[in-house]
């Protein structure tokens, strides 16, 4: 666990939490294959210590960040699996939330597979960056 200090308070924060949020700034700054390490790192320490709730967030990452890199079918296991977990939390708020996910990543999905279809319409070839 980590130990965050401000002049007012003092707030204990897991490793899956701290990895979570470092696996977030890289999404959000566009750096999804770090990304992407930090959210396995997310669920590897949220398996370890049983935090259902951050096996669902991991999953959640894994799943968004693998639509921005394009691998779909990897991004629907991950979102899918993230969802299967959240729906067994006992919390009402993280159940409601798996719906709102779903939506999410469909409106992802969709939105990547229109501009797809775009871009083979005009011909336009994109280069594959996983290689």
């Amino acid at each position: 666990m980590l130990l965050i200090l401000s002049s007012m308070s003092c707030a204990t924060v897991s490793s899956q939490q701290q990895l979570n949020y470092e696996g977030n700034k890289a999404y959000l700054s566009g750096h999804y294959q770090e990304a992407l390490r930090r959210y396995e790192k997310t669920l590897e320490a949220a398996n370890k210590n049983k935090d259902q709730q951050y096996i669902a967030i991991g999953m959640y990452g894994l799943g968004r960040t693998n639509i921005k890199l394009c691998r779909l079918d990897e991004a629907e296991k991950w979102l899918k699996q993230s969802i299967i977990v959240r729906e067994k939390v006992a919390d009402k708020r993280i159940k409601g939330s798996a719906n709102l996910i779903y939506c999410e990543a469909n409106g992802l999905i969709k939105t990547l597979l229109c501009v797809l279809t775009t871009f083979i319409d005009k011909g336009i070839v994109i280069p594959n960056s996983n290689r």
